[in-house]
C-alpha cells in the first residue's frame, strides 16, 4: 500500500511538472495576459537552492541505480525450499546482489519512498508559492517575506496531521498495555512477541514503538513553541488560537515522550533522556533566559511525563535494564560477530539491498543458531548490503537534509524549530545503532516526510515570494 501510494504521488508530480512546463512555454511563446512572466531574474538566493536540490536529487538517482544495477546485475538468487544459492554470471566490479528478489523489492520500495520525498517537498514549496501569489500587496508580500514564524498552510496541516496521528497512536498503545492483551489492535495475535510487555499499540517489537514516538515528539514540541512565539495577532489571522496550540500540542509532546518509556525500551529511555536535555538547551539558547517560567515549566512536564510513565512500569523497567549486567548485548553478541564478518566480506559494493536475512544462515558456526532477519543495527547493515559506495552515497544525501537550513530560500523558519526536527531525526539515526528502525516501512516513512519537510526551511527569507 506504501508503494502504490508513494507511485500515485510521484504520477501527480509528473503530471504537475510538465504542466508547469508546458504553461510557462505556451506563456511566454504567446505573452497571454495574466501569465506572470520575470525579468528581473532569478530571486536572491535561487542558486544555491538550486544547486543544493539539484545534488540531492543527483544523489537520490544514484542510490536507486545503484540499487537497480545490483539487483540487475545478480550475482545469485536464494532458494529457500532448499537454502541454497543458484549463482549466475554477473560483472564483479560492479554493485550486484546475492539475493536478486530481495534487492528488486528494496528497489521499488526506495523507489516509491523516494517519489514520496519529492512529491511531499513540491507540495509544500508550491503551496508557499500559492500563498505570495494571493498576497496582492507588495509591502505585505516582504513583510510575509522577512517574518520567520509564519509557516505554509500546507506544512501547518501536515504538521498537525502527523503530531496528533502520533498521539493517538500512544493513546491505543498505552490502553493496549493496561488491557494487557497479546493481540495488536486487539485483533491480530502476531507470530513472534506475544506478550502485552514485548509489544507496544501495533508494534509487535516494543522497540519499533519507541523509535516511532523518538522521531516524533521533538517534532510535535518544536511545534508547539513555533506556534506560541507568533504574535497574537498574527496568529489570530492564520487561524491558530493560543488555547489549541496549548491545550493540544504540548499534551501530545509529553504523551509520545511517555510511551518512549512504556514501552519498555532501554535503548529508547536512553535516547528519549537525551532528548531531553538537549531539547532543554534549545529552549534556554532560543529564548535566552527572557522567559525562564516557560523554561522551568517545560522542563517539568518532559521529566514528569517520563516519571509518570516509569512509575506504572517501574518494575518492568528495572528489570529490563538490571539483564544488561548479566548480557550487555542483550543477547545480539552472536549476531553482532557474524555481521562483523559479513562486512568485511562485503565490504566495497556490499551484498545487495536487503540481502542480509537470506545470507546470514551462510555464517553459522553451528546449524542450531538463531537466525536473525536484522543485525539490530541499522549502520551494520547498510555496510554489509550496501557497501562502503552505496553507504557513501546515503550518507552525502543524508548530509545535504542538515545543510540545506544554512543556505537561503525556501521557507524562512527559526533556527529552534528546525533543531527540534533535527533532534527528531537524530534521535532515530541514533536508536540505528543499537536496533532496526530503518528496517520498519512506517518509521522509514516518517523519517523520509520529516526529511522532506527539514529541506525546504532555510535561515534566510523566502526566495518563492514575487516581488
Amino acid at each position: 500500500m506504501l508503494n502504490i501510494c508513494g507511485y500515485l504521488m510521484g504520477a501527480l508530480l509528473l503530471i504537475k511538472w510538465v504542466n508547469r512546463r508546458f504553461r510557462s512555454g505556451f506563456g511566454k511563446r504567446e505573452g497571454i495576459q495574466g501569465v506572470r512572466v520575470e525579468s528581473s531574474g532569478p530571486p536572491k538566493g535561487w542558486r544555491k537552492v538550486a544547486t543544493a536540490t539539484g545534488l540531492l536529487a543527483v544523489l537520490t538517482i544514484l542510490i536507486l541505480g545503484y540499487c537497480l544495477l545490483s539487483a540487475a546485475n545478480a550475482r545469485a538468487t536464494y532458494d529457500s525450499e532448499q537454502l541454497q544459492l543458484h549463482y549466475h554470471s554477473c560483472i564483479l566490479w560492479l554493485p550486484h546482489s546475492y539475493e536478486s528478489q530481495s534487492t528488486w523489492w528494496a528497489l521499488w520500495h526506495y523507489l516509491a519512498l523516494a517519489l514520496i520525498f519529492w512529491a511531499t517537498r513540491d507540495w509544500l514549496l508550491n503551496g508557499l508559492r500559492a500563498e505570495a501569489d494571493s498576497e496582492t500587496d507588495v509591502e505585505d508580500r516582504d513583510r510575509i517575506s522577512r517574518s520567520t514564524s509564519r509557516l505554509p498552510k500546507r506544512l501547518r496541516r501536515l504538521l498537525w496531521l502527523v503530531c496528533l496521528n502520533g498521539a493517538l497512536l500512544g493513546m491505543e498503545g498505552i490502553l493496549q498495555r493496561i488491557d494487557g492483551g497479546g493481540k495488536l489492535l486487539w485483533l491480530v495475535e502476531p507470530e513472534i512477541h506475544k506478550e502485552a510487555q514485548t509489544q507496544f499499540g501495533p508494534y509487535a517489537y516494543r522497540s519499533n514503538a519507541a523509535q516511532y514516538f523518538v522521531l516524533l515528539w521533538p517534532v510535535c514540541l518544536g511545534f508547539w513553541w513555533l506556534l506560541n512565539r507568533t504574535p497574537a495577532r498574527r496568529r489570530g489571522a492564520e487561524g491558530e488560537p493560543r488555547a489549541r496550540a496549548y491545550g493540544v500540542l504540548l499534551p501530545c509532546a509529553m504523551l509520545m515522550l511517555a510511551c518512549v518509556i512504556a514501552s519498555l525500551s532501554r535503548a529508547g529511555a536512553l535516547v528519549a533522556f537525551g532528548q531531553i536535555g538537549a531539547a532543554w538547551l534549545i529552549l534556554l539558547i532560543g529564548t535566552r533566559w527572557r522567559n525562564w517560567q516557560l523554561l522551568f515549566g517545560i522542563s517539568a512536564l518532559l521529566l514528569g511525563a517520563m516519571a509518570l510513565a516509569g512509575y506504572f512500569e517501574w518494575e518492568a523497567l528495572t528489570n529490563r535494564f538490571g539483564g544488561l549486567f548479566h548480557d550487555p548485548m542483550g543477547g545480539r553478541a552472536e549476531i553482532y560477530e557474524h555481521a562483523r564478518r559479513m562486512a568485511r566480506d562485503f565490504a566495497v559494493l556490499g551484498s545487495g539491498p536487503k540481502t542480509f536475512a537470506p545470507l546470514y544462515e551462510f555464517y553459522f558456526s553451528t546449524p542450531d543458531q538463531y537466525w536473525a532477519a536484522q543485525v539490530h543495527n541499522d549502520w551494520l547493515e547498510t555496510w554489509i548490503t550496501f557497501g562502503v559506495v552505496g553507504m557513501g552515497l546515503i550518507l552525502m544525501a543524508l548530509l545535504q537534509i542538515f545543510c540545506r537550513y544554512f543556505g537561503r530560500g525556501g521557507t524562512g523558519v527559526p533556527w529552534p524549530f528546525v533543531a527540534f526536527i533535527w533532534l527528531g531525526l537524530v534521535g532515530c539515526l541514533v536508536y540505528g545503532a543499537a536496533d532496526f528502525p530503518f528496517q520498519v516501512p512506517s518509521i522509514l516513512f516518517l523519517f523520509l516526510l520529516l526529511c522532506s519537510i527539514a529541506f525546504t526551511f532555510s535561515r534566510g527569507p523566502t526566495c518563492d515570494s514575487r516581488r
